[in-house]
């Protein structure tokens, strides 16, 4: 990154949903972010440096994890228990919605990553991969068997359906991790197609989906603003059911 310090705002159209402040400070591994949602929330996330051994995707802090960690805390998505899937080495959605109160399982299909996840308060992480075995980006995770975490209120995952083979697996497992009455909320980047295909296939199996295009401008303090389109996909069961 350029800059040291910038502040990050989801928008729906005209309306600005929810805004923080990033602090970065390099660190001998990575770099380290703070990140400041309002006067109650702040989250320190610890990105890897590129190379880590066996990271896959989940060494950085991507832009949708930003957006989605936004839209929970601007859309009012506290729960009293969240699943993240895929969360990564910095985990910044769940852990937000660890700041709200829930009480947070954070799941990644690296094994390498798990000592991370686990060094972090406030959570629990486990060895989950949502495709159900075998390889994602590029990983192994039968390392080390985990057994799924329980279904939640609230299910979130960002930056992780690269693949259309990774929405079929998406859509397959939303309805088991999710408790009856939950919601799932999915974030990418909008020119990712597989998340609106994963939405789709949750449509068609009796969901209740709402499909948006929101902005993320993230704005330093000294230097050129930059704006990302992320998709948002929010699931839930619909009067009938879900399966």
């Amino acid at each position: 990154l350029s800059w040291r310090r910038a502040r990050y705002a989801l928008l729906d159209g005209g309306e600005e949903v929810a805004a923080c402040t990033c602090e970065v400070t390099p660190t001998a591994n990575g770099a380290q972010k703070r990140l400041v949602f309002g006067s109650d929330i702040t989250v320190v996330v610890d990105e890897l440096a590129a190379t880590a051994h066996n990271s896959g995707t989940g060494h950085a802090l991507w832009p949708g994890a930003v957006a989605l960690a936004l839209f929970v805390v601007g859309r009012g998505h506290a729960a009293r228990t969240v699943v993240e899937l895929g969360c990564g080495a910095c985990a910044l959605p769940g852990r937000a919605a660890a700041a709200m109160g829930g009480t947070v399982t954070l799941t990644d299909g690296a094994p390498a990553l798990l000592p991370v996840l686990r060094k972090l308060d406030g959570v629990d992480a486990c060895l989950y991969n949502f495709a159900g075995g075998g390889a994602f980006d590029g990983l192994d995770a039968s390392a080390e068997p985990s057994e799924p975490p329980a279904p939640a209120d609230l299910v979130l995952g960002a930056e992780i359906a690269y693949r259309a083979a990774d929405a079929e697996a998406l859509a397959a497992c939303i309805p088991h991790r999710l408790a009856p009455g939950g919601t799932a909320v999915l974030c990418s980047d909008e020119k990712r197609a597989p998340l609106k295909l994963c939405g789709e296939l949750l449509r068609k199996r009796g969901f209740v989906v709402e499909d948006s295009v929101l902005t993320l401008t993230v704005s330093p303090d000294d230097g050129a603003a930059a704006t990302h389109r992320v998709r948002v996909v929010r699931a839930h069961a619909s009067s009938v059911g879900a399966s």
